[in-house]
């Protein structure tokens, strides 16, 4: 019994910061992966060319936001991403 007590702590830990929504993102912003208004293979593409480990969100007026250190950091609207770019730029 103890041991499935062990297992379950370990897949309840929070996530680190960097994971989660910046507090100071704007109101609606949600993660880009639960968004159901952009193309999964966008949404690889995004955060490849970010080069995004961690919080990559989106808010209701299609803007893109990454959590950098903690705070929301603003890359762009959504329709600026365009595929045929070279990673790791802006748009």
């Amino acid at each position: 019994m103890g041991f499935c007590v062990g297992a379950n702590s370990e897949g309840s830990q929070a996530k680190p910061d960097r994971e989660q929504r910046p507090d100071d993102a704007p109101p609606g912003t949600k993660d880009i992966d639960k968004d159901k208004r952009v193309d999964r293979g966008l949404i690889h593409d995004i955060k490849k060319r970010i080069g995004a480990k961690d919080w990559v969100g989106i808010s209701p007026d299609g803007t893109i936001w990454i959590n950098e250190g903690g705070k929301a950091s603003e890359w762009g609207h959504i329709s600026d991403w365009d595929r045929s770019d070279k990673p790791g730029k802006r748009p």
